[in-house]
């Protein structure tokens, strides 16, 4: 288990229309039939790379598959800390260039998934990060999807906040 990367040619970020969900029903997906008309090939890379590191190797391509089980536990707390450092980068116009300021949400949202499964929905999550002082963290949420992805979670009962650690 030498690498632990996963590397595909021409894969490129979904856009945010249904929230990041996959647009493949995988066993274990936990949110039913709620799919993405759109390709979504970043979802499909991490569950790769759990599949390709033999996370809970003995239940992959089932239901009950649960690759951070071991990490972990119903009722845990979870922080996840994305790069989030400013809400534009005023070298470059648009979303192109932002790749290094912003993580971007399609790799967040299926962390959080797998997270989700790990926790049975239970427990907390937290997504969270302190950006630099001149950052508008509303402005970053809203324009990269974080306040749908937010959203999303929280009308299907799950306890999450995106937070702003700079206070």
């Amino acid at each position: 288990m030498n690498n632990f990367f996963w590397h595909e040619d021409f894969a490129d970020y979904p856009t945010n229309n249904a929230f990041f969900n996959p647009d493949k029903l995988y066993p274990e997906y936990p949110f039913g039939e709620n799919l993405s008309a759109f390709p979504n090939q970043i979802y499909e890379m991490i569950r790769n790379l759990f599949i390709h590191l033999r996370l809970d190797s003995e239940n992959i391509g089932k239901p009950v598959w649960n690759p951070l089980g071991e990490y972990i536990k119903h009722g845990d707390t979870v922080l996840i800390k994305p790069n989030m450092v400013k809400h534009e980068n005023s070298t470059c116009k648009g979303k192109k260039g932002m790749e290094c300021l912003v993580t971007h949400p399609s790799v967040i949202r299926c962390i959080l998934d797998y997270v989700i499964i790990a926790l049975g929905k239970t427990g907390k999550i937290v997504v969270a990060d302190a950006p630099v002082q001149g950052c508008d963290f509303k402005k970053l949420k809203n324009s990269w999807g974080y306040d749908k992805i937010e959203k999303f979670y929280r009308e299907n009962g799950i306890l999450i906040s995106i937070d702003d650690l700079r206070d």
